[in-house]
């Protein structure tokens, strides 16, 4: 069998961290047992040690084909940097799906999300299954840092993790406990599960590292081991610290702070204002992997303290158990999974700064202790190893044809514009999805060509029992619910004037909204400004029907989109404010806020020709904003706090790209004047150091290709 890894994190790349150390152990543990293993690197060339190149070497003598993520696609993607990584993800997937048997992700990040959105639909990967490891979702890891998102790629992020976790075709976690957290956080995970552990790997030359004794009468060091961040304890641990008495200190030789320090956490300025009062030395080391940390502890009279106010199976105590470490650690989350019912009581403390200090104080007493795991490491190591075998075996689907052809209403909408209107009927002729009709409605057209246009058709339309609908100018809301009441489909599919359909948009739609249930399917739009591309050049990726970050983005996705009717129906169809637009938008937002299903077929199903004078140029933005915000102010009780949430983010954004510009400006015009022979690549890589820095992403696309030409 042939498996391929995803993830943004493995063993090496990234120096530590549970996420790379759980997957680096799969991966070495399945090539030993004779599985093919590739672990596609979703960080591209990103590597914190060494170099990818490094790494490549290193895993492929592990017999293990570590492949980087390309950092490109042969189109651009406008969509925020979590969406186009997911993308891109997608993309490969779908040019090398045929040489694995199973595929497994991390929920973290969701780098496989619009792969398994594929699937969900039915429309690709149906014979490769995919697994979720859940370790550590975001939104958990933000409560438990106490850290409120702070842009709007965290609720793509949030979203998107929700989503993998629910279609997944088998989701595994290494506890009970947070499976019960995602039930109980609106995650709703797949029934399809499995508790095991994660893996831990026997360390090479472990005969060579000092072993752990601890004599109480000696001189302890206490080690606190995690992250240096609110999540993992920090400040319980310095609290319970200043709590002990005077004659517990005095039998602490110095207190080690042992994992990777967080930028923004000022972790440093904390150990210092706590600890230097009470004249305690310490001292922080960040620098090691998890091999070096397990050396570091394995000395004599050190014992690890993993305060962790949130945890889900941390490696930090399988780690601690495997190499016989002393440790304590706090009572939460899946924690007490790991150790021995007997060695409990022992170890585990409440997560606050009393009884961390009481526990210490007891153990510098009467003598720390080596606990023992509750299940055995070998056991866990077999149960991951069948896992390939058992899912592969279970999972047996059959291409089958298209049994169902419900009949589709094409709702196209037309002003003035007769040249693209003939481009868009054109597009629909060709489709290879036969059961439809076309209710074209004219929204007022004024131009005699138009006129003239709409006449000629009228032939051919009384052939096919289409219809020509025409009506006074009212704009678009109206001009579409005028063609709904005309149309006898089952589905209706909205297109306008300017879109122009790919010949497999209605079938890919139908057959994706059979194999879901969807009620609603929007799309990924191709788009262009002026000749129709041989191949994409641009694409739009929306996310698909997620309500929280849709109040301050359109991540639901274009008009261009298949509805049930009934549906559209029952929500009372658009709003029909005129010369204002996002009336697509408000839509889909009320529509998900309902409860309806909305799903993104991820591939482009239209072209979408971008104008100059466009609606969506030229509108009101603060009208369009309050349009796609009235179905929220409907729905809930703070509906006040999201419509300030929303104004102070678009005033926000206005004064960020206002920068954007200017900055961009002045540091283009500052590189350009330098590029020249050998100093161009230290000037492009200065200038994509310097726009990731003050988060100028969407400025840098466009410049740096330009800079790269």
């Amino acid at each position: 069998m042939n498996i391929l890894i995803v993830t943004p994190d493995i063993t090496g790349p990234i120096r530590n961290g549970g996420i790379g150390t759980a997957f680096g152990a799969l991966a070495l543990s399945w090539a030993e047992e004779g599985y093919g293993v590739s672990v596609l690197y979703a960080l591209g060339s990103y590597a914190e040690t060494e170099s990818i190149k490094y790494w490549k070497e290193y895993y492929q003598s592990k017999n293990i084909e570590l492949i980087p993520l390309p950092s490109f696609l042969d189109f651009e993607i406008d969509a925020s940097e979590v969406r186009a990584r997911s993308y891109r993800v997608y993309s490969w997937l779908k040019e090398h799906e045929s040489k694995y048997d199973m595929l497994i992700a991390p929920e973290w990040r969701a780098d496989i999300y619009y792969a398994l959105l594929s699937k969900h639909l039915g429309l690709s990967f149906k014979k490769l299954p995919m697994a979720i490891v859940t370790h550590s979702p975001t939104q958990w890891a933000d409560e438990g840092n106490y850290a409120m998102p702070d842009n709007l790629d965290a609720l793509d992020i949030h979203s998107m993790e929700s989503a993998v976790v629910q279609w997944a075709d088998i989701l595994i976690s290494p506890s009970h406990y947070m499976i019960n957290w995602l039930e109980t956080s609106n995650y709703q995970p797949t029934k399809k599960r499995r508790v095991i552990q994660n893996i831990l790997l026997s360390l090479p030359n472990t005969e060579t590292f000092p072993k752990n004794t601890v004599d109480k009468n000696e001189l302890i060091e206490l080690v606190f081991f995690g992250r240096l961040e609110a999540r993992k304890g920090l400040e319980l641990f310095l609290n319970a610290i200043k709590r002990l008495p005077s004659e517990s200190k005095q039998k602490i030789k110095s207190i080690t702070f042992l994992g990777k320090k967080i930028a923004s956490y000022h972790a440093e300025e904390k150990i210092e204002k706590a600890l230097n009062p009470h004249q305690i030395k310490w001292k922080i080391i960040d620098h090691l992997d998890h091999v070096g940390a397990q050396n570091y502890l394995s000395s004599h009279n050190r014992v690890a303290v993993i305060p962790s106010l949130v945890e889900n199976s941390p490696y930090t105590v399988l780690e601690c158990m495997g190499r016989k470490i002393p440790f304590i650690a706090s009572d939460v989350g899946g924690i007490a999974e790991l150790i021995n019912g007997a060695d409990r009581g022992h170890v585990l403390f409440a997560p606050n700064p009393s009884s961390l200090a009481n526990r210490i104080e007891k153990q510098l007493t009467e003598g720390f202790r080596v606990s023992e795991s509750s299940v055995g490491f070998q056991q866990t190591l077999q149960q991951w190893i069948e896992l390939p075998l058992i899912l592969h075996s279970t999972q047996h689907v059959e291409e089958s044809a298209m049994t169902s052809f419900p009949k589709v209403s094409v709702c196209l909408v037309h002003f003035n514009r007769p040249t693209m209107l003939a481009e868009a009927i054109a597009s629909l002729r060709g489709q290879t999805y036969t059961n439809f009709e076309i209710i074209l409605v004219d929204d007022g057209s004024t131009d005699t060509q138009a006129i003239a246009y709409l006449h000629s058709l009228e032939k051919e339309f009384e052939i096919y029992g289409w219809k020509i609908i025409r009506q006074d100018n009212a704009y678009l809301g109206a001009a579409r619910n005028n063609a709904v009441s005309h149309a006898t489909g089952e589905y209706i599919m909205f297109m306008d004037d300017d879109n122009i359909a790919k010949p497999h948009e209605i079938e890919t739609f139908i057959k994706a909204a059979l194999n879901s249930g969807a009620d609603i399917l929007t799309t990924v739009s191709d788009v262009f400004m002026d000749e129709i591309p041989k191949k994409s050049q641009r694409i739009w990726l929306p996310l698909g029907g997620f309500a929280s970050p849709g109040l301050f983005n359109n991540v639901f996705g274009d008009a261009n989109a298949l509805i049930r009717k009934n549906v559209f129906d029952t929500l009372g169809g658009f709003t029909e404010d005129y010369g204002v637009g996002h009336e697509d938008w408000e839509f889909f937002a009320k529509a998900v806020l309902n409860g309806y299903k909305l799903f993104l077929v991820p591939e482009p199903l239209f072209f979408y020709r971008v104008q100059q004078n466009s609606m969506f140029r030229t509108g009101q933005t603060q009208k369009n904003d309050f349009r796609s915000l009235r179905p929220y102010l409907n729905q809930t009780d703070i509906s006040g706090a999201l419509g300030y949430a929303l104004f102070l983010q678009t005033h926000t954004a206005s004064k960020v790209n206002l920068f954007s510009i200017n900055e961009i400006a002045h540091v283009s015009s500052n590189l350009i004047r330098n590029i020249t022979g050998s100093s161009k690549k230290i000037a492009i890589q200065k200038f994509i150091a310097h726009t990731k820095a003050n988060g100028l992403l969407s400025s840098l696309k466009k410049t740096y290709q330009w800079l790269r030409k």
